[in-house]
């Protein structure tokens, strides 16, 4: 194969940088053995004149022109910042350009150019906004309808998840607010289920302990249930299946333990809860309790404001999958809890919020 980066200039700052406006290639294949994988390699938008690179704009990630499966170069002059969710498995760049480019490549055998031609919202970007695909046969072959017209892909940032409140919420909603006033009538904590259900070894679960909060004190009651926010749900889960089950909640196969992670379905109806909660917006429990989470609304997937559940406890810590020990949180802020310092300051913020 090959390849030709087309590249321009652009203002960063009082800096002028190059960055790519396109690039060609001619008799791409897909190669036995693709080209390896380097990722200190960094866009060419991100150089300096003087060689330093800058750190990646947020929510995106190096992002290749010519797929290293079909033989593109590891190299500057092929990358561009690309939002994640655009460039993952189920984004446009790879639904509408890459993989029906594999299929063709993989049935037929036979080599396509191709012309990528990038383009910038402004003069001071070094982020695309969209990309014009070409994609030529070559001696004499064809190409299906997906590939024979030219692919524009629209490279838009990401936005905050949010749905309008649904027949759904609008059900779910005022049910748990129910179960957790009973819950907190009846002075239950999972802690204290499971002791009665028999689990010999005390479920380690993160968050506010129950016992050291007085549910009279509006203050501590708030931190409790931000604390656990997902408590409820394991409220219901054990005395009402019924309610369970239509909330959506999966089957736990394995129980409640101290050795088993959320599972992807567990983990996606916590989601489904925390979406309730906010009334149709996937925000992070966290956000205004430590100054560690700086975002409020959440995106879906592929981001550095992606939403995940975390173990309040974690599973290093033999942290359970009780919905107890669940929260929602950012990506970001999941990553700087990796410090065992800044979880030691997110717990005090929690024990100053109950004043306790």
């Amino acid at each position: 194969m090959e390849f030709k980066p087309l590249v321009g200039f652009y203002q960063y700052n009082t800096e002028t940088r190059l960055r790519v406006v396109g690039v060609q290639a001619t008799d791409v294949i897909l190669p036995k053995n693709p080209t390896p994988r380097d990722g200190s390699v960094q866009p060419l938008a991100l150089h300096s004149r003087t060689g330093l690179v800058n750190d990646r704009p947020l929510h995106t990630e190096r992002g290749h022109l010519i797929g290293l499966q079909f033989g593109g170069p590891e190299s500057t002059g092929n990358l561009v910042p690309m939002y994640g969710g655009f460039n993952s498995a189920a984004g446009a760049w790879q639904v509408q350009f890459e993989t029906p480019l594999k299929e063709h490549l993989n049935y037929h055998g036979r080599a396509v150019d191709l012309e990528i031609s990038v383009s910038y919202a402004d003069k001071q970007t070094p982020i695309p906004d969209k990309f014009l695909i070409k994609v030529a046969a070559k001696r004499g072959g064809a190409l299906p309808q997906s590939l024979a017209r030219d692919i524009l892909l629209l490279h838009p940032p990401p936005t905050a998840f949010y749905m309008k409140p649904d027949d759904f919420i609008n059900l779910a909603g005022p049910l748990l607010q129910r179960r957790q006033d009973a819950m907190e009538q009846a002075n239950w904590s999972v802690e204290l289920q499971a002791q009665s259900s028999g689990i010999r070894k005390e479920l380690q679960v993160g968050g506010l302990n129950p016992k050291n909060i007085d549910f009279t004190v509006k203050k501590q009651k708030d931190a409790f249930y931000f604390s656990r926010p997902y408590a409820v749900l394991d409220f219901i889960y054990f005395n009402f299946p019924k309610e369970y089950e239509l909330l959506g909640g999966p089957h736990l196969s394995g129980g409640i333990n101290n050795v088993t992670k959320f599972s992807h379905e567990q983990a996606m109806f916590i989601l489904k809860m925390n979406v309730v909660r906010y009334r149709g917006y996937m925000d992070s429990d966290m956000y205004g309790l430590t100054p560690y989470e700086k975002v409020r609304h959440l995106m879906p997937a592929s981001s550095d404001y992606q939403a995940e559940v975390d173990h309040s406890m974690a599973r290093s810590g033999a942290g359970s999958n009780a919905y107890s020990n669940a929260r929602v949180i950012s990506s970001g802020f999941n990553k700087a809890l990796n410090h065992k310092e800044t979880n030691q300051k997110v717990e005090q913020s929690l024990k100053d919020l109950a004043g306790i």
